[in-house]
């Protein structure tokens, strides 16, 4: 062959490279890799909210070149040497390719393979979001259908060429108060990503989360990484993930799903990041089973003088309570209240003595316990008060 053909075999070779890539993975990072030797600079890739998507080398300069394109997608100006190129510049946030200094010797060609790069990330992106509004829509069948049926399930991920695992470990991430789509979208997009098979979808303002039962520790891993990073960029969501006991086949997700206890009210601060269903088995039970006239007047029954004194000093002794009640040790229960344990005797003292109740009895002691439980799912009822009754006994 000439030397001349094969110089110009050689110099095609990166763009091959890329589209190779572009068309065997979904990674953005494969179409990095494939452009850096040719361009031989940093090269960083952020979603529209700033979130890292992929880096090259993975070495201090793809680190730099990853904080310089997170640094421009919070409005900053990139450093001398450097260029931010906007990726499907046409969506509303689109992704950021951050291009660190220096040039190859043919400078022409650095940049026609460079906006090549771009044009082919925003094209995988495409792809990858219609993928995923495809998957979505199946989970969302999967747990909102009780009986779809193995067959059914797997005939319709076929459809959308989704292979499913044959079984899964189900788990329901809920949160206090709004999440921003900025907060969340985030991690609803990368979430399915780091675990092979699992599922993810955003279903009545929950995200469900299917991890393939053959991933046993590392699901359950996966699980507890997505919950630490809600908290971690929404301190205040109290986010939690609430487990299925055990996991079942893609066709009884909707049952399964249906039965799993979630909690009864907003969650607190020291709520903690993963709990299994039977956290709040029976809250569930309480809740499906009491007709609300007849909790509330055994709640009231139980809790009213403690209620309206709470209501009356601002105090909150029923938390002092049940925190004594759920933990027998006192310096346990004291950090749960963020007492000093001295502090949290005294105000135990004070609602025993305002409940004229005999804790002693064991009947007694799991009546008042119950009505404890049961307190937060009345919230709601037209004839309590911020979910206080209106008498005090």
């Amino acid at each position: 062959m000439p030397v001349a053909a094969v110089a110009e075999a050689a110099s095609w070779e990166p763009f091959w490279a890329l589209v190779k890539a572009a068309v065997t993975s979904d990674d953005p990072r494969a179409l990095l890799l494939a452009a850096a030797p040719a361009t031989r600079r940093p090269l960083a890739l952020v979603g529209g909210a700033g979130e890292p998507l992929a880096a090259v080398p993975d070495d201090d300069r793809g680190r730099r070149a990853l904080d310089v394109a997170t640094a421009a997608a919070a409005g900053r100006v990139a450093p001398p040497g450097w260029s931010v190129l906007a990726v499907g510049d046409d969506a509303p946030l689109p992704d950021l390719l951050a291009v660190g200094p220096g040039r190859g010797p043919d400078g022409a060609r650095d940049g026609a393979l460079l906006e090549m790069l771009a044009a082919l990330v925003a094209e995988q992106r495409t792809r990858v979001a219609l993928k995923r509004t495809r998957t979505e829509a199946l989970v969302r069948r999967l747990v909102g259908e009780r009986s779809l049926g193995a067959e059914r399930a797997r005939r319709e991920a076929d459809a959308v060429g989704v292979g499913l695992a044959a079984v899964y470990r189900a788990a329901v991430v809920v949160w206090r108060g709004d999440l921003a789509p900025r907060v969340l979208e985030p991690v609803r997009r990368l979430a399915p990503t780091q675990l092979s098979g699992a599922l993810v979808a955003l279903v009545d303002r929950r995200l469900i989360l299917l991890a393939p039962g053959a991933e046993g520790a590392r699901g359950d891993r996966w699980i507890a990484d997505i919950v630490a990073r809600l908290r971690a960029v929404a301190p205040s969501s109290c986010a939690q993930a609430v487990v299925a006991e055990r996991a079942v086949e893609p066709g009884s997700l909707g049952q399964c799903l249906a039965e799993l206890a979630l909690p009864p009210s907003p969650l607190s601060n020291d709520a903690p990041m993963i709990v299994s269903g039977e956290r709040y088995a029976l809250d569930a039970l309480l809740t499906r089973s009491l007709p609300q006239p007849e909790a509330s007047r055994f709640v009231e029954d139980r809790l009213g003088r403690l209620i309206a004194w709470d209501r009356q000093h601002g105090s909150d002794l029923l938390r002092v309570l049940e925190a004594a009640l759920d933990t027998p040790r006192h310096e346990e229960a004291a950090r749960r209240c963020y007492m000093h344990r001295n502090t949290f005797r005294r105000h135990l003292r004070q609602a025993t003595a305002l409940l004229h109740a005999d804790l002693d009895d064991p009947n007694v002691r799991l009546a008042v316990h119950v009505a404890l439980k049961l307190l937060p799912t009345l919230r709601r009822a037209p004839h309590l008060d911020g979910g206080r009754p209106n008498r005090a006994r």
